[in-house]
């Protein structure tokens, strides 16, 4: 439902500001709190699911240096909602 699509953006744009701030750990907790959000109310399929998981990846490889962890929200990502977009200069 529209709802729940719409905390999970709210989450995760939350999570943006804060790692535009350099807020690290912070951006990590409200993107797990959107992607756990999206599971607990079926939406585990939608872009917006697959976009927390995306950017999650993105955190940890920006903002830890942890590729291995970005590599397996970015997988995640594509198979939780194969229409997600991936920047072709993020890792594979």
């Amino acid at each position: 439902p529209r709802q729940h699509k719409r905390k999970i953006r709210k989450y995760t744009k939350g999570a943006q500001d804060d790692f535009d701030l350099l807020e690290i750990k912070s951006a990590l907790r409200k993107l797990q709190r959107a992607i756990e959000y999206a599971e607990d109310h079926d939406c585990d399929t939608s872009v917006e699911y697959a976009d927390a998981l995306l950017r999650k990846g993105i955190v940890h490889w920006r903002g830890e240096k942890d590729i291995g962890r970005c590599k397996v929200y970015m997988r995640k990502a594509i198979k939780a909602n194969a229409c997600i977009r991936i920047d072709r200069n993020m890792p594979p």
